[in-house]
């Protein structure tokens, strides 16, 4: 991953983290409803290793946009995910 140095870019990094946040907690809701809390989490393993084996070849600035996009989304759909299904 190349050091970046760009502060607005890493503004807008920011940005798409906290939007990727908000759109993810009702669709990891509506996930979680429909499939039950086992296939739910099974989903959620297999689309957080997805964004990890991704995030390992980024090379370039969109990248890692959308890098920290599925960051975010897998972080707030576990959020959302677990507590409901601990309970």
């Amino acid at each position: 991953m190349p050091i970046l140095n760009d502060d607005h870019y890493l503004a807008m990094c920011a940005i798409v983290v906290t939007v990727g946040g908000i759109a993810a907690a009702p669709i990891w809701g509506c996930i979680g409803d429909q499939k039950g809390f086992k296939k739910t989490l099974l989903i959620y393993i297999l689309c957080d290793f997805a964004s990890k084996v991704f995030g390992l070849f980024c090379s370039e600035k969109w990248n890692i946009v959308v890098m920290y996009l599925l960051l975010s989304f897998n972080d707030k759909g576990l959020i959302t995910m677990i507590g409901p299904g601990l309970i």
